[in-house]
Parts: C-alpha cells; sequence; structure tokens
C-alpha cells in the first residue's frame, strides 16, 4: 500500500499536468479525426489502431494477430481497401499509416493512453 508521505508530490503534478495536456490535444484532434475513425467498418478501425499501436511496418500476418482478427484473408482484403481508400501505404517491411494522416496516429495514441488511464483510475476506485 503506498502511503501519502512516500509519494512524490513533484512527480504527480507532472504526470496530472501531462494528462491535462492529452486531454486538450485530443479536444483539438477530435473534430478531425473522430469522424475519419467512425467512417472505417469495425474490422478496418482494428486495423489502423493495430498499426499505430504496433508503430512500425507490420505485414498482414502480423496485422491480424496485431488486431485480433481470426482469418488472414479478411486482413487482406481490408488491409488492400484501406490502401485504395489512402489510409494505409504499402512499403517493403510492410503497411503503415500513410503520411496523409499526420495526427491521425498522434490522436490514437492519445485516445488509447487516455483510455488505460480512465480503466486505472475506476479500477483504483479514483473515476
Amino acid at each position: 500500500m503506498i502511503k501519502l508521505r512516500d509519494l512524490d508530490i513533484g512527480r504527480i503534478e507532472t504526470i496530472l499536468a501531462a494528462c491535462v495536456t492529452q486531454h486538450e490535444r485530443v479536444d483539438e484532434l477530435t473534430p478531425v479525426y473522430r469522424p475519419v475513425l467512425d467512417s472505417l467498418s469495425i474490422q478496418k478501425r482494428k486495423i489502423v489502431v493495430a498499426l499505430v499501436r504496433h508503430g512500425k511496418p507490420a505485414r498482414i500476418r502480423e496485422i491480424t494477430g496485431l488486431a485480433r482478427l481470426d482469418q488472414q484473408n479478411k486482413t487482406s482484403a481490408q488491409v488492400g481497401r484501406l490502401v485504395e481508400e489512402g489510409y494505409l501505404i504499402r512499403t517493403r517491411e510492410g503497411y503503415v499509416i500513410n503520411s496523409k494522416y499526420p495526427c491521425l496516429e498522434e490522436y490514437i495514441q492519445v485516445r488509447c493512453g487516455m483510455l488505460k488511464l480512465e480503466r486505472l483510475e475506476i479500477a483504483n476506485g479514483l473515476g
């Protein structure tokens, strides 16, 4: 159990300031990128989020596992559509998010980070 005297107040303030900054950044990006994500099917959204979380190019087999999809052929078809629609590009190493959406990766990372923080707060009775 953590005791109040063991807490580093400066570190806590830094963490809380970063959370506020992330909330503000998500607020700025939401009107732009929320409709983009909402326009994607569930499978396509899983693929995009999985690639962002992975942080490096991935091949179809990797994407299938990362996105927790059950069949590589379905993943391949969805990835192909995402490439046609301009969300992904194919590189020698695998598929990546198209730079046409420069803040999409940041939006997803911050959004996922905030969701983890909210779950942690709820689990600890703080939310």
